[in-house]
């Protein structure tokens, strides 16, 4: 189950459980099947949290992402009417994208180029 809930990929803006579950299935009790309510009530009480990404590399892995999307996408697009007869402007093949990232309500703003 631990190796499910980490190779699990969910994308989006909203936070998930999935990695407090995971600490928690990897401690000993529960391991070794000696958890009770009241393990997981002194867990709580203790404020036992997952430990989060780092910021930086999670805003610069999402903005690679997105822009390397856009970029495959414009890419497409322009094949997509070469292949009908049309020939497309060449600016619609940019190779930099902005990209805008809300993350823990701080802003983000990076420019990713792609490089060929």
């Amino acid at each position: 189950m631990v190796i499910a809930l980490k190779e699990l990929s969910i994308r989006g803006d909203f936070r998930t459980t999935v990695e407090y579950l995971t600490k928690l299935m990897e401690t000993d009790e529960f391991q070794n099947n000696k958890f009770t309510t009241l393990w997981l009530d002194r867990l709580i009480a203790e404020k036992v949290q997952a430990e989060k990404p780092n910021i930086m590399l999670s805003v610069i892995c999402g903005a690679l992402h997105v822009a390397d999307n856009k970029v495959s996408g414009a890419f497409s697009d322009f094949q997509a009417a070469l292949k009908k007869g049309q020939v497309l402007p060449a600016n619609s093949l940019k190779n930099i994208v902005d990209v805008e990232f809300i993350y823990d309500s701080v802003k983000y703003t990076l420019q990713v180029r792609k490089i060929f």
